[in-house]
């Protein structure tokens, strides 16, 4: 079942220092894909442990860690938390996250981040309700349970896309679900949007993030689209994992008609 995050349905209500620039100077670290990413990866996969669910514990976990240069986290702790279990399940979400390293004149640096998580019992069950399901199921088993990202080429085998509402194809995805950017449409823009995703062993798309783009909204809306696919995921020795990809959709105005777009998986062009 796909899922796209509301502001009313989101539990994870995120407060992110630095998403911001600082001076001219320094940018701080920020997930891939930027906050509607990062929401739709948390609402996703966060859940609620049980015994703080049925006592009501609700509040914030704060976390203090340092993204190194290469985009890693390291010297992760719990600078204020709730309970065990609601502090654990704050470090395992963060492990899932990706991060862009800080800037420094345009070069990356190590810099030590917060994220703080609001966990509130009421606007869980309303995002249970919507997402169809409490624990991340996990349909695939048996999967690995570390959080490392293997590269497509050490995979036994690759992620195959799952197209929800009766779609047959990538094709037939796109021409249901994406809606041409009024901007794009406006300013005749048309051509390639190169995205980057991790398909996690649940078969969910998170960490999605534009690599190339073209502007107009077509960023935005190839970035929405990536992260409505479900997949059968990546194998590696029989365990299903973490997999990243790349998918490329491409933004079409043909002349003398209105619009189309077509999308490209992998590189191949599907038309």
């Amino acid at each position: 079942m796909s899922l796209r995050p509301s502001p009313l349905l989101i539990i994870l209500l995120l407060v992110i220092q630095g998403l911001a620039i600082q001076g001219q100077d320094l940018v701080l670290p920020q997930p891939y894909g930027g906050p509607a990413a990062l929401r739709s990866l948390l609402s996703s996969e966060m859940h609620y442990p049980l015994a703080e669910l049925q006592q009501k514990v609700k509040g914030k976990v704060v976390l203090r860690f340092f993204v190194s240069r290469e985009g890693t986290l390291q010297r992760i702790r719990v600078e204020s938390g709730l309970s065990g279990a609601l502090d654990a399940e704050a470090l395992r979400l963060l492990r899932l996250i990706r991060w862009e390293p800080a800037l420094y004149q345009g070069q990356p640096i190590e810099k030590d981040h917060l994220l703080t998580l609001h966990f509130h019992p009421g606007q869980y069950h309303r995002i249970v309700r919507s997402r169809g399901y409490d624990a991340p199921p996990f349909p695939y088993l048996p999967f690995d349970t570390s959080v490392y990202i293997f590269p497509l080429e050490r995979t036994t085998t690759s992620p195959s896309p799952v197209y929800p509402g009766g779609c047959l194809s990538m094709r037939d995805f796109i021409l249901k679900n994406m809606s041409y950017p009024p901007a794009a449409l406006k300013l005749g823009i048309s051509g390639n949007v190169e995205v980057q995703l991790v398909v996690e062993p649940s078969g969910r798309s998170s960490n999605v993030r534009v690599i190339r783009g073209i502007g107009g909204g077509c960023d935005e809306e190839a970035q929405r689209l990536v992260s409505l696919l479900h997949w059968v995921p990546a194998t590696v020795e029989g365990r299903y994992v973490r997999c990243e990809m790349r998918i490329n959709i491409t933004f079409a105005l043909p002349e003398g008609s209105d619009y189309r777009y077509f999308p490209t998986h992998q590189g191949t062009s599907v038309q």
